[in-house]
């Protein structure tokens, strides 16, 4: 992390250079408030401010207030820095806007304590952040799957499989045909054309790529489903669906995430009309792919469909995917909890539940527990890469 040192002292910062790159901070240094000032708003990841209280141009006190009115999404940690140590200035201080105080001389050991305080307090900002983020693109991603839904009609199930239905195969390529034809007419796209089955070829990502997966968890098996659009497309279908034109390029691709949310639950619902238990554990995703560094691999099933004077593809993956017990250590981000933990019989209340989706702090808290219990196992299915691709890109 990014510290900002701003002291018109040259030994001062000098030390204070050292300190902090030992400590394994970078560190951005300013002589006066002005230049702070400038190298602050240069700054664009979240950042920790040492101030002087005495500088030339502007004093520490009115950098710090300038720092706090400034409207950034995250706002900076600031460490007043100072040889008063009067209780009547380090209200001064904090009542400015500084989050912490430290008088001059100051013990080394003390100063990094207190930036590792900091440096806790801007994650757990940024974690914050992330998650209301998250949740207003979630909010505005299904008022479009309202708004795709009022105007297209509640999508049906295709009723292809009955409840007696062979269960030695997942899906044929005419039966996933039939799948998109009928979701694609009820997105009021029009009639559908279909291509010859892609196989054989290299595989080159579209512009830009909505995936949705689902597991099935009787057959032990992974479908990543991939819905490949160019940019035209996305507009085209935005607009014929939904009888108006995008604001933005983020709302259409939040179009096309929860069209791809359709079209993965009429496969869900064809699936389970096959015999299949399957379930969707992560948010259909969306990512600019062209030129991307996305592996897909050459065991695949590529369609390409023509509908409304545009073309749109649909590449199915279908890979290996067993329950697992593993240690904690062992776990990985994006892995799905395959039962609840503690399982039932231990605990009435278990700490996850079946179906999550495991975070870094999910796992931290697994390793924390595994610490007095050196056998203890999760069970989990082990996302595929595709997964891990596309919720990484989306972050």
């Amino acid at each position: 992390m990014t510290v900002l040192v701003a002291d018109d002292d040259p030994p001062s910062r000098k030390l204070l250079d050292v300190i902090l790159h030992k400590g394994g901070f970078q560190v951005v240094s300013a002589e006066d408030g002005p230049e702070a000032l400038k190298y602050a708003e240069a700054l664009t990841e979240p950042y920790i401010a040492i101030l002087d209280w005495m500088m030339p141009g502007l004093s520490g006190l009115q950098v710090c207030a300038a720092l706090r009115s400034a409207k950034t999404k995250i706002r900076p940690y600031v460490i007043m820095l100072s040889s008063k140590s009067d209780k009547g200035d380090i209200a001064a201080a904090l009542d400015a806007g500084a989050d912490d105080y430290l008088s001059k001389p100051f013990h080394n050991a003390e100063l990094l304590a207190r930036l590792r305080v900091a440096v806790r307090t801007l994650q757990y900002q940024q974690d914050l952040h992330h998650q209301i983020e998250q949740l207003e693109a979630m909010v505005h991603r299904y008022n479009l799957l309202g708004e795709i839904a009022a105007q297209t009609g509640e999508h049906r199930g295709t009723g292809l499989a009955g409840a007696g239905a062979d269960t030695t195969h997942q899906l044929s390529a005419d039966e996933s045909d039939a799948i998109m034809q009928r979701v694609l007419a009820d997105l009021r796209l029009g009639e559908v054309e279909i291509a010859p089955l892609i196989s054989g070829e290299t595989y080159q990502p579209a512009e830009y790529t909505a995936w949705a997966g689902l597991i099935l968890e009787s057959d032990g098996v992974w479908v990543d489903l991939l819905l490949e659009v160019g940019s035209t497309a996305m507009t085209t279908i935005f607009e014929k669906s939904l009888g108006r034109q995008p604001v933005s390029d983020k709302e259409r691709q939040q179009f096309l995430a929860e069209t791809h949310t359709i079209i993965s639950s009429a496969f869900k619902t064809e699936l389970q009309g096959k015999g299949f238990m399957n379930f969707a554990p992560i948010l259909t995703r969306v990512a600019h792919t062209l030129g991307c560094r996305m592996t897909v691999p050459p065991k695949r099933e590529s369609h390409r469909y023509a509908v409304a004077g545009v073309t749109i593809g649909l590449t199915l993956v279908w890979r290996e995917c067993r329950r697992q017990m593993l240690s904690p250590n062992w776990l990985r981000v994006s892995d799905i909890m395959a039962d609840a933990y503690p399982p039932r019989e231990v605990s009435e209340n278990p700490l996850l539940s079946k179906g999550t989706v495991l975070t870094e702090r999910f796992i931290e808290k697994l390793v924390t527990l595994s610490e007095g219990e050196p056998k203890m196992e999760v069970p989990v299915f082990s996302a595929s890469p595709l997964t891990i691709y596309f919720v990484a890109e989306a972050r």
